[in-house]
């Protein structure tokens, strides 16, 4: 599934990424542990990572720009 992400909620343990596809939005789950790591990884907040292009395909997720 590819789209944009349109949000990103933190509860704690569990931080839910939402991505939309234009029609629908979707929600992704991440532990906040392996969240934390893609953050550091891309040198970026989660409020930066709103509008950005990306791709799931079930385990992982990818941005496409």
């Amino acid at each position: 599934m590819t789209g944009t992400i349109s949000n990103i909620e933190d509860f704690g343990s569990i931080v839910v990424v939402w991505l939309s596809t234009g029609s629908q939005d979707y929600p992704v789950y991440f532990d906040h542990r392996p969240f934390q790591h893609l953050l550091e990884a891309e040198g970026t907040t989660a409020t930066e990572l709103v509008g950005r292009p990306a791709r799931i395909d079930g385990e992982t997720l990818t941005f496409q720009d």
